[in-house]
């Protein structure tokens, strides 16, 4: 089974955010969605993706502020490294500090570890 990458530069920050596909059961896991929702949601709808996964490598605002708002709309399950939860559970204070809206995180929070497989 192969895996394709679709790369994307979105919102203020121009964060950089993936997905990475498999090609034969279109399973997706999206990576660091950044602000943009509507966009990723998108080009998973346009391909028909199944998301199984939403990653975060780490847990600054810019790679996490549309996380939850994803997830509503196309599934998955969120997973973050554990030493990145406090990051996570200050989202709003660090959106507030560039004058940002605030965000959410996705509620469930599973744990990822350097060299996991998933």
């Amino acid at each position: 089974m192969g895996l394709v990458q679709t790369s994307f530069v979105l919102g203020p920050f121009a964060t950089n955010a993936y997905l990475v596909t498999c090609e034969e059961t279109h399973e997706t896991a999206v990576i660091d969605v950044g602000f943009d929702a509507d966009a990723i949601a998108g080009e998973i709808r346009r391909h028909s993706l199944t998301v199984r996964y939403l990653l975060n490598t780490h847990a600054h605002y810019d790679h996490v502020a549309a996380m939850a708002e994803l997830q509503e709309k196309v599934g998955g399950s969120y997973w973050l490294h554990p030493e990145d939860q406090p990051l996570l559970d200050a989202l709003a204070a660090q959106g507030q500090a560039f004058g940002l809206a605030a965000a959410r995180a996705p509620a469930e929070v599973h744990p990822l570890a350097d060299g996991q497989s998933l």
